[in-house]
């Protein structure tokens, strides 16, 4: 009897999760310091919150140009304007849209990782006789050929370079060293 209780309210729990929900979650990329606008793209919306620490701003406020602080506004059509500070990159702002069932919609705020526009692997032999020729190798193929002491090799990173090794060899006429480097 029990059992069926428990499934009885579970099944009405996930059908009211699921009628509140619009289905959507957006991810939005942002710097320190920018102003981003979130739009909810809905005539009906009611209110803005931040689900993870309780504010709340209505829609209703909008009139009366009530504002919780002066980095947040809502536009005419009250979507939230935000300056972006770096606590709002572990926030979850929330759109809610009135009705008789209401809806949400979920912005995730998420911090633009700087693009290296240069990296630079170097590869450091003490040099012997005979002098050594220094490699740098991906996949088994040569990227970079040089030395005697060090060799550089300085790339472009691009996305297909995530987790590649690169491996640094050094070669003379008598013996093979081997080091290897991840991206």
């Amino acid at each position: 009897m029990f059992n069926k209780i428990l499934a009885s309210v579970l099944f009405v729990v996930f059908l009211l999760k699921k009628a509140y929900c619009i289905e959507n979650e957006v991810d939005v990329y942002a710097v320190e310091g920018e102003t981003i606008t979130l739009k909810c793209e809905n005539n009906a919306i009611d209110h803005w919150e931040n689900i993870n620490n309780s504010f709340i701003i209505y829609c209703k406020e909008l009139r009366d140009h009530i504002s919780p602080s002066e980095r947040l506004k809502l536009t005419e059509e009250c979507n939230l304007q935000i300056r972006i500070l770096t606590h709002d990159y572990s926030v979850t702002y929330r759109c809610v849209i009135s009705g008789k069932v209401p809806l949400y919609k979920d912005f995730n705020i998420i911090k633009i990782k700087p693009k290296i526009a240069k990296l630079t692997l170097t590869c450091n032999v003490n040099s012997g006789k005979p002098e050594e020729t220094i490699f740098w190798i991906k996949n088994e193929t040569v990227v970079s050929s040089g030395g005697p002491g060090s060799l550089q090799y300085t790339f472009i990173p691009q996305q297909e370079d995530n987790l590649q090794i690169y491996t640094c060899k050094a070669n003379n006429s008598l013996n093979s060293l081997r080091g290897k480097c991840q991206d």
